[in-house]
C-alpha cells in the first residue's frame, strides 16, 4: 500500500489504482486498498462503483469515520439522498462535530431543499466561528436563499485565506459572487467571478491531491507500517494468518476537507465537487 500511496502524491492515479487492485486480488478484506479504490472511481466519476466500494469499506471498517462520508458522498452524487443523509448521520454518531459529515449532510439537505434543516445544522458552529471552508460555503448559499447576501459574504470572505486546496478556494469566490450579485453590488460580483475563474486555470494542484487522499493515507504511517509488520510476524509465529491489513486512521490526523463547490451551470453531486446552488 506504500506503493499507491506514493504514487497517488505524484499524481499516477492510474498506476495507484492498479496497485490497489492487486492487493485487492490477494487480501479481500483490505478496507484502505478498497476505500482507495473509492476514491479513485469517485474522481473518475464512477460514483455507482465508489458506492460499491466504500460500502464494502465500511463493512470491514464500521468505526472509520471517513469511510461513511466517503460513501454518503458517493450516494448523493448518485442522487440517493435519503441514503446520503443515513451514512453522514453515522458518521455524526462517531463525532458529532466532524466538520466533512457536517459539510457534506448540509450539503445534500440544501440539495433536497431542506433549507431550515441544513440552517439549524450548521448556525450553532457559524454563530461560534468555528465553521470551516466547506461549512461556510453552504452556509452561505443558505444566507442568500435567506436574501441575507451581507451574512453570506461575511461567512464566505472568513475563509478566503485558508489554507486549503484550489478547488474549495474556487468554490469560495463563486458563492461570494453570487453573495454580491444577489445584493446588488456587481462590482464586487465580478471582482470575485474573476477570481475563481483563476482558480480553475491550474491543470494540477498538489494542494487539492494531497487533501483529496489525506484521510486515507494518514494511515500508511512509517510508524504504522512498522507496526503492523511486527504484528504479522507475531502472528505468522503463532500460526495466525490476516487476510488484511490492520491500519487504523490517526485519531489526530489533520482535518483537510472538500468542500461543497460552485462553479455556475453545474449542480454539485457532493462536497468536492464544482455547483449550482440547489434553488
Amino acid at each position: 500500500m506504500a506503493e499507491a500511496v506514493r504514487l497517488l502524491n505524484a499524481g499516477r492515479v492510474a498506476e495507484a489504482e492498479l496497485v490497489c487492485q492487486q492487493v485487492v486480488a490477494r487480501q479481500k478484506k483490505n478496507h484502505q486498498a478498497l476505500a482507495i479504490l473509492g476514491q479513485i472511481a469517485s474522481m473518475g466519476s464512477r460514483h455507482q462503483e465508489a458506492s460499491q466500494l466504500f460500502t464494502r469499506a465500511v463493512a470491514l471498517a464500521p468505526a472509520e469515520i471517513d469511510y461513511h462520508v466517503m460513501l454518503a458522498e458517493a450516494l448523493a452524487t448518485q442522487g440517493r439522498h435519503r441514503e446520503a443523509l443515513s451514512r453522514y448521520d453515522k458518521a455524526l454518531k462517531h463525532r458529532p462535530d466532524y466538520p466533512p459529515a457536517l459539510a457534506g449532510k448540509a450539503n445534500v439537505l440544501v440539495r433536497s431543499k431542506a433549507w431550515d434543516d441544513a440552517r439549524a445544522l450548521l448556525a450553532p458552529y457559524v454563530e461560534a466561528g468555528t465553521e470551516d471552508a466547506a461549512m461556510a460555503i453552504v452556509f452561505a448559499r443558505i444566507a442568500v436563499k435567506d436574501k441575507d447576501t451581507e451574512r453570506a459574504v461575511e461567512v464566505a470572505s472568513r475563509h478566503l485565506d485558508d489554507p486549503v486546496s484550489s478547488e474549495i478556494r474556487r468554490s469560495l469566490w463563486f458563492d461570494l459572487g453570487k453573495a454580491h450579485e444577489a445584493g446588488g453590488r456587481y462590482d464586487e460580483a465580478f471582482e470575485a467571478y474573476t477570481a475563481g475563474n483563476r482558480m480553475g486555470q491550474t491543470p494540477w494542484d498538489p494542494v487539492a491531491a494531497s487533501q483529496w487522499h489525506d484521510r486515507i493515507m494518514q494511515v500508511f504511517t512509517a510508524e504504522g507500517m512498522a507496526a503492523h509488520a511486527a504484528q504479522r510476524q507475531r502472528l505468522a509465529a503463532a500460526g495466525v494468518h490476516r487476510g488484511h491489513a490492520a491500519f487504523r486512521l490517526d485519531a489526530h490526523r489533520a482535518d483537510h476537507r472538500r468542500a461543497p463547490g460552485g462553479s455556475r451551470g453545474r449542480r454539485a453531486a457532493h462536497p468536492g465537487r464544482p455547483a449550482q446552488d440547489a434553488r
